[in-house]
């Protein structure tokens, strides 16, 4: 009795492996899965220098909160023309401490550079790799120069302010008022002994709101300016005033002036 009961699982157990391998080989490839896993991939396009430079500016506009009648007031992408020279400056603030002209840049790797040098230069790689941009103090005291004159204003109420991405190095900079953009609100609230009044504030905000609507010169047509503008210097002309570049002995050695010096304070390094 015991052996036929043996045979008998045995006989079973045998059939239950026929059918099992009978669906593995033929009827399971017949059925279609109920969920495919697949890999996963999302490569991220990378940003134009321009696309960069816009998400900069945004983001500061963003951080200055835009106009709050009576307390500040904002232009954003002003471009106008002034003595033959165009102008785009990324953002004008008016505040009760002063009318802030501020240059964003959105650069990545480590900055280096000094307020007098032409040239400032980035660095990536652990210093493979490196590229020069024009002096982003220097340009922004042109913009001032440029604001001051537009609006035919002689009084000392302009401050400039160049802010950097976090994503920059500043480590090795230490020129006058450049900051990341975390440190521009309290740059912002800092005592410059202007006090201007809301009516005055007012004024300067419909001037500047005229001046763009009026405004004629395509981005393009200011870059080719800047192209412009740099040959100029590199001819010995000032891009500010049009004036002679002329080497002048400071405190720190040679440099080039502007003839027309102290009405333009444009500086080129020897």
């Amino acid at each position: 009795m015991r052996d036929a009961l043996i045979i008998v699982l045995a006989v079973a157990v045998i059939i239950i492996g026929v059918i099992f391998l009978f669906w593995y080989l033929f009827l399971r490839k017949k059925q279609k899965p109920r969920f495919v896993r697949r890999p996963f991939s999302f490569v991220r396009k990378p940003l134009s220098a321009e696309e960069r430079g816009k998400y900069g500016e945004e983001s500061v506009a963003s951080l200055l909160k835009g106009t709050i009648p009576g307390e500040q007031y904002l232009v954003n992408d002003l471009i106008f023309e002034e003595g033959g020279q165009t102008c785009q400056i990324d953002h004008v603030l008016i505040r009760k401490n002063g009318i802030w002209v501020i240059e964003t840049k959105n650069y990545a790797g480590t900055i280096y550079g000094t307020e007098q040098q032409q040239q400032w230069t980035q660095v990536f790689n652990f210093g493979k790799q490196k590229n020069k941009f024009y002096n982003p103090v220097k340009q922004n005291k042109t913009h001032l120069f440029r604001l001051g004159k537009v609006l035919r204003e002689k009084k000392k109420v302009f401050f400039g302010c160049v802010v950097f991405m976090p994503r920059a190095d500043l480590s090795f900079n230490s020129t006058p008022n450049v900051y990341y953009t975390f440190e521009l609100p309290e740059a912002l609230a800092s005592q410059t002994g202007v006090s201007l009044t809301v009516p005055e504030m007012e004024n300067y905000y419909k001037k500047l709101l005229q001046i763009k609507s009026e405004n004629t010169v395509s981005l393009q047509e200011h870059v080719e300016n800047i192209h412009e503008m740099q040959s100029k210097i590199e001819s010995g002309i000032c891009p500010r005033c049009g004036g002679a570049l002329v080497r002048r002995q400071g405190n720190s050695g040679a440099f080039y002036g502007c003839s027309n010096y102290p009405k333009c304070r444009f500086t080129k390094k020897y």
